[in-house]
């Protein structure tokens, strides 16, 4: 008895199942998809979703940890805003006070990498740019304490990806300073 012939069947589905992992392994289609909506606030303030776009990675879930200080409905000119995409850090908002320095201390309290000469109240970087807004003469309710000189308002791209970002970061951190000036409490800083 004869034995049957042996067909190659291994070879015609071992090709299609190898072209498809060499695909998968290249960063082929949906490879660096986003697949959350970029929101249209981040912890309450509201953003131009066209300008953080860029800011915004691949990924599956977007979260966002609020860790501003607010009281009576304002904002107090200390905080920090994180949004995270499957769990890694992506970027922050972060409002920071200066007492006495301008914006180098924010500069310095941020530890942010900015080696750029722009005017006192500007201050752009690679992964970070900080608008700078002075507060007006203290008032008799402030505590000492409180008495800022003013605040930086900042957008920090968290890691190094190696890209400069600096274009995308001056266009979204102007605007989010105007959002917040007028939301920071009166009593710490009057702008």
């Amino acid at each position: 008895m004869a034995w049957p012939r042996r067909r190659r069947w291994g070879v015609r589905v071992l090709v299609p199942v190898l072209a498809g992992v060499v695909v998968a392994c290249s960063g082929g289609a949906g490879a660096e998809e986003r697949e959350y909506s970029v929101p249209e606030e981040l912890c309450g303030l509201p953003i131009d979703v066209g300008s953080f776009d860029a800011l915004f990675p691949p990924g599956e879930e977007m979260q966002v940890r609020d860790q501003f200080q607010r009281t009576g409905g304002h904002l107090l000119p200390d905080g920090m805003c994180t949004v995270t995409v499957d769990g890694d850090p992506a970027f922050h908002l972060a409002l920071t006070p200066a007492y006495e320095g301008g914006v180098q201390e924010v500069v310095d309290k941020r530890r942010y990498e900015i080696t750029d000469d722009t005017p006192d109240t500007l201050r752009i970087g690679p992964l970070a740019a900080i608008r700078y807004v002075e507060c007006g003469d203290a008032t008799p309710q402030r505590p000492p304490e409180y008495d800022y000189d003013g605040f930086g308002t900042s957008v920090g791209v968290e890691g190094d990806g190696g890209e400069d970002l600096s274009g995308t970061l001056e266009q979204v951190v102007g605007p989010l300073a105007e959002e917040v000036a007028p939301q920071v409490h009166p009593e710490f800083c009057d702008v």
